[in-house]
């Protein structure tokens, strides 16, 4: 049979019995590029990614670069130390052994690599591991449980101290400290601040700070860092000149959260922060005398949950970029809450395009015609909680009074209680013309139900505009 003379037909039947060659992907994650390791790396706790020298003589090294420092005490449970009363120097031979083991390394035994040539960033970190046994620490003295615990921090102090000088010099993305002592000892700040101060010299980029118990007395001059942007501090004491140093030392700083903390500054200015988050008890100035003050023209977020604490009321300057906040006095103690407190406190939030506004300090009767409620132009989106839904509706008439251009409105019923905001109104009309629906979540069987959606329906609300939900 003679051959086919058409070209395209042979061109066809080679291209049919050449296959293609298509890249062998990657069978085991041993196989993926180094860069892609250290991100997946990055995700579990630091010990674990230690642990993960025992794999192979790849990974044996492979944990000390990774961007990414995540330690915590609470993994450390139930560990302890051979004897806490030995001198650390007979816990730091050397071992000549090649392979390392999780022991040696929270043990401090393993502290010479034949292959590490590197420097410690920080020289602060080979000074600390000295300091584990404090001088005012008797551990004879302790409980079995204070012993136990005590045990716990020495161990989780070698480790972290090993692991920041022994990883290789590169960036961090992110460093982050969960912590808790029971000894009360200014030591435990001290080694917290070293680490800390390592971390942003490394150019950290988040630090978080979950601290538990006794609270951190952060040393305001480590934070130095031209790479910071998200700061999280829980359960810390920030001495004064902290949120000074803050304006000069991070000018890169846009988030900040601080939960559990006593700030010991009067005046809080921040030109750069966009996003802040106070939450759990927070307490400013109880000096009679003196009102805290936040300054932040940047900030777009503002957050205040479960209460404050305090002699007064923080004041909110120059905040024109203020959109969003949500304020919840719930829960604090303000030792001066009064109308004139809360008058300035809303001025600060009256160009927000959207509030979650929650009172709860104690019941606070306002003077008849006392202009307390700013005039909010800007507000879209409105939530109120009972404490400014009660009986008389008083407080939630003011603040639509106060809010013509409003679209959403949510209004949380609960159980009357004596936090309420309660007054008396020569006229109780109000005109919303842009409001579209009014959402209300009832928690449990509300009685003010009726007299509320009578109250919208004078309004010009519609019953088609209304959700009403119950939640028990």
């Amino acid at each position: 049979m003679p051959l086919s003379s058409d070209p395209m037909a042979e061109a066809s039947d080679n291209m049919r019995m050449v296959p293609a060659r298509v890249p062998r992907a990657p069978t085991k994650i041993g196989d993926l590029p180094e860069d892609i390791l250290l991100r997946i790396m990055s995700h579990p706790t630091s010990r674990e990614a230690v642990q993960t020298c025992l794999g192979s003589r790849y990974w044996r090294d492979l944990w000390r670069s990774v961007p990414c420092i995540d330690v915590s005490i609470e993994e450390f449970e139930g560990r302890s130390v051979p004897c806490i009363n030995v001198p650390i120097e007979e816990l730091e031979a050397e071992h000549d052994d090649d392979d390392t083991s999780m022991e040696e390394f929270e043990s401090d035994d393993d502290d010479d690599d034949d292959d590490d040539d590197s420097e410690p960033v920080d020289e602060s970190m080979e000074e600390s591991e000295g300091e584990d046994e404090d001088e005012d620490v008797e551990p004879m003295n302790l409980s079995m449980r204070e012993m136990q615990d005590f045990e716990r921090e020495v161990v989780f102090k070698r480790f972290v101290n090993r692991l920041l000088t022994l990883r290789n010099p590169v960036a961090l993305d992110k460093f982050r400290l969960r912590y808790s002592y029971v000894t009360g000892n200014r030591s435990d700040s001290q080694v917290a601040n070293n680490w800390i101060s390592h971390a942003l010299q490394c150019n950290a980029r988040v630090v978080q700070v979950l601290n538990r118990f006794q609270p951190l007395e952060l040393v305001s001059a480590i934070f130095t860092s031209s790479r910071l942007n998200r700061l999280h501090i829980t359960s810390a004491v920030l001495v004064p000149g902290f949120f000074t140093q803050l304006q000069t030392g991070c000018p890169a700083l846009e988030y900040m959260f601080l939960h559990d903390c006593s700030i010991l500054d009067l005046e809080i200015f921040s030109s750069t922060l966009k996003i802040l988050i106070l939450t759990d008890e927070v307490k400013f100035s109880f000096d009679p005398d003196q009102s805290a003050s936040i300054s932040a023209p940047s900030l777009i977020s503002l957050s205040i949950n479960h209460g404050l604490s305090g002699a007064r009321l923080p004041i909110l300057n120059n905040m024109p970029s203020l959109k969003t906040a949500s304020i919840s006095l719930w829960g604090g103690y303000i030792e001066t809450c009064d109308s004139v407190g809360i008058k300035q406190f809303l001025r600060g939030l009256s160009d927000v395009t959207s509030l979650d506004f929650c009172y709860g300090d104690r019941k606070l009767t306002m003077e008849k015609s006392f202009q307390w409620c700013p005039t909010f132009r800007e507000l879209i989106n409105l939530t109120l909680n009972c404490s400014c839904v009660d009986e008389n509706l008083y407080a939630l008439i003011v603040f639509l009074q106060n809010s013509p251009n409003l679209k959403r409105l949510t209004l949380k019923l609960g159980r009357s209680d004596n936090s309420a905001i309660t007054g008396e109104l020569e006229d109780r009309s109000f005109t919303c013309e842009q409001l579209e629906i009014v959402e209300i979540i009832c928690w449990g069987r509300s009685e003010l139900l009726p007299r509320l959606t009578q109250l919208l329906h004078a309004g010009g609300i519609t019953a088609d505009q209304m959700r009403i939900s119950h939640q028990y």
